[in-house]
């Protein structure tokens, strides 16, 4: 954002934007172009999102009411096979015709991008698991769970494995250094390569043990904490990051046709009950 943008320290707080997302397609208007930011042309919608109600907030002449139009979302999983992403990107845009403004804070009248994380958790074990598995867009969070379970077991068989080698073998090969010194005192070539290929079964599994560190590192990070205040529930069971941000679209690059997005707020999911 420009450096004058709220340089006073004004804030600008539009609360109880009230909104709905339907399972209907969204049209595209004729003056409209494909938002890249909801994903490729070949994935899943965008869906529709219905304006329940106006928010509003009191500037210097009052009550002012924000006039916001309907949009679109789409959910989009991240990169498959990767442990630091098992969340889904939720994104989705609104039209503010008329902008906002309270003294140098400025929402322009324009489309306003949001974008937050989700986490798809399912029921209890055995329940809608059908629709789980028939689920073209995420895993599940069952399938998160699943999968964290599997390498913290393999995690404490390959600990175990290396308790046993350092029991069995620690005293008579610590390094390489030692596997020469034991073969030049031997004499024995065969028993160097035994031990030699001993030890190699120790890096190997030394090796596995980081892999398998870093990969639960970041998959821990990446899942919601439930007992966490940054973390809210839908009616449906699906997990939000409670936290999101407000984005712009501006063109840049060498010929001005390069799409940039600028981060210029940030929003809070809550939720209706019904």
């Amino acid at each position: 954002m420009p450096p004058e943008w709220a340089a006073s320290g004004a804030r600008l707080i539009l609360p109880n934007l009230d909104v709905q997302f339907q399972e209907e397609i969204y049209k595209y208007g004729y003056s409209e172009n494909w938002e890249r930011l909801l994903g490729d042309k070949n994935d899943p919608g965008p869906f529709r999102m219905d304006v329940l109600s106006m928010p509003k907030f009191v500037g210097a002449s009052g009550e002012e009411i924000v006039e916001v139009v309907s949009g679109a979302y789409t959910l989009r999983s991240f990169p498959n096979d990767d442990d630091r992403f098992p969340m889904i990107r939720v994104g989705f845009f609104l039209d503010f015709p008329n902008g906002a403004a309270r003294n140098d804070v400025n929402l322009p009248a324009e489309r306003i991008f949001f974008t937050s994380e989700c986490w798809v958790v399912g029921g209890e074990d055995g329940e809608d698991d059908k629709n789980d598995e028939n689920d073209g867009i995420v895993t599940g969070f069952k399938s998160m769970k699943k999968q964290l379970n599997e390498m913290e077991e393999e995690l404490r068989k390959v600990n175990e494995k290396i308790s046993e080698w350092d029991r069995i073998y620690g005293n008579d090969v610590e390094n390489t250094d030692g596997l020469n010194e034991t073969a030049s005192r031997s004499g024995n070539l065969l028993n160097f390569i035994r031990k030699a290929k001993v030890f190699r079964n120790r890096v190997v599994l030394s090796d596995r043990k980081n892999i398998l560190k870093r990969r639960l590192e970041s998959l821990k990070k990446a899942m919601p904490d439930v007992k966490s205040d940054n973390v809210v529930c839908s009616p449906n069971g699906i997990l939000f990051n409670r936290d999101g941000y407000l984005t712009v679209k501006r063109y840049g690059g060498l010929l001005g046709i390069s799409e940039q997005y600028h981060i210029v707020g940030k929003f809070s999911i809550s939720f209706l009950e019904s």
